[in-house]
C-alpha cells in the first residue's frame, strides 16, 4: 500500500491508531504524519459533530493522542 493512501484515510486500512503504532512495514516518521492525519480528521469530525452534522464513527481523539505519545518516547 502506497504511504500516500494510508495517510489520507487510516481509518480504512487500520482498526485502530495503536495499529498504526504497531506496524512492522511503516518507518516511526510515516506513523506519526499517519496518526497526525487521524488526530485531524478526529478533532474535525468532533467540531462538525458538535454543529449537529453527524459522520462516520472514529476511535477517539484521546486514543490517536495515546498511540503518538506511544511513539514519541
Amino acid at each position: 500500500m502506497q504511504f500516500e493512501e494510508l495517510k489520507k484515510n487510516p481509518t480504512k486500512y487500520f482498526d485502530t491508531p495503536g495499529a498504526v503504532a504497531d506496524a512492522d512495514d511503516l518507518s516511526r516518521a510515516q506513523k506519526l504524519e499517519i496518526l497526525q492525519q487521524w488526530q485531524l480528521d478526529a478533532e474535525l469530525l468532533s467540531v462538525a459533530e458538535s454543529e449537529n452534522m453527524p459522520g462516520d464513527r472514529q476511535p477517539s481523539i484521546g486514543s490517536v493522542r495515546d498511540a503518538i505519545r506511544s511513539l514519541e518516547q
